[in-house]
């Protein structure tokens, strides 16, 4: 009897290799330094008087069994959008979401205008989270993701083009940020090296460390999404909508130009991702 569950623990412990060492499941690693849904060391300035974290990963949602969750992995992506009640699939792209979008997941092909949705924000973050049991998420305004991507102290050192494991997006670090001594770093804003995402790369390995540290990653979408917005290949929505015309605000990751970060309003119907946060208090 011993002998039998000693060779099922051998076969258990080869069978999960690909993901780690000895008998390490995925959670106890690639979840290094998140707790409920939050990068528990990541501590970001907003605005003068307001700080956050941020959740482990963007926005997703499964129409089949309207399940809403956190990617599990910060670099995960799934690069899909606007789907019909019955599908199957997970999507992380989103429209902007009002009270006809059914948070941001539906569009009719008819309409082309956000005339027609009339935008009243209604956050992502009331909805409930498959895999966090936090209440208090929300979606950052347009002046906080201002605040935090150019004002906050040394906000130019602070955020910087990379890989991770294959995937290119953007790396946001925390406001005290201590960084791993075995772990180098290149400042892709001062280089003006805005679509090098190479000058940068990580394995898994590596990034557990950055994000056991509180490091944020923004993954981008894939080129062959949207390709008419080539030039805006990362693109986060804000909870911000202007008065007159109402059209909602999102923020824009530019590869082409030296004002590479901006926030603008959109007048065209687009999908964008969604990343939420918790407040500190």
């Amino acid at each position: 009897m011993k002998s039998t569950k000693y060779f099922n623990l051998i076969i258990a412990c080869l069978l999960m290799q690909y993901v780690g060492t000895g008998c390490e499941s995925i959670e106890s690693y690639d979840q290094v330094g998140i707790e409920n849904g939050v990068i528990m060391n990541g501590v970001f300035s907003v605005s003068l008087s307001k700080q956050v974290k941020f959740s482990q990963g963007n926005l997703q949602y499964q129409a089949s069994s309207q399940t809403w969750r956190l990617a599990e992995l910060q670099f995960s992506q799934i690069c899909k959008g606007n789907v019909q009640s019955v599908h199957q699939d997970w999507i992380d792209l989103f429209v902007m979401s009002t009270s006809t979008t059914n948070f941001g997941t539906r569009m009719s092909d008819e309409i082309t205008s956000w005339d027609d949705y009339l935008p009243d924000f209604i956050d992502w973050g009331t909805l409930k989270l498959k895999n966090s049991s936090l209440n208090g998420w929300r979606t950052l305004t347009r002046e906080e993701w201002m605040y935090l991507l150019h004002q906050r102290d040394n906000a130019e050192e602070k955020l910087f083009h990379a890989t991770i494991s294959g995937v290119k997006g953007h790396v946001l670090l925390p406001d005290n940020w201590v960084c791993p001594v075995d772990i180098s770093i290149v400042n892709t804003y001062y280089r003006n090296q805005f679509d090098n995402y190479d000058v940068n790369q990580f394995s898994k390995k590596e990034w557990r460390k950055l994000q056991a540290n509180g490091a944020v990653f923004l993954p981008c979408k894939e080129e062959t999404q949207e390709q008419h917005y080539f030039e805006r290949n990362n693109q986060y929505w804000t909870s911000t909508i202007t008065n007159y015309p109402k059209r909602p605000y999102s923020v824009a990751f530019y590869v082409y130009s030296e004002n590479y970060i901006r926030s603008d309003y959109e007048n065209s119907i687009i999908s964008c991702s969604v990343r939420l946060v918790q407040d500190i208090k």
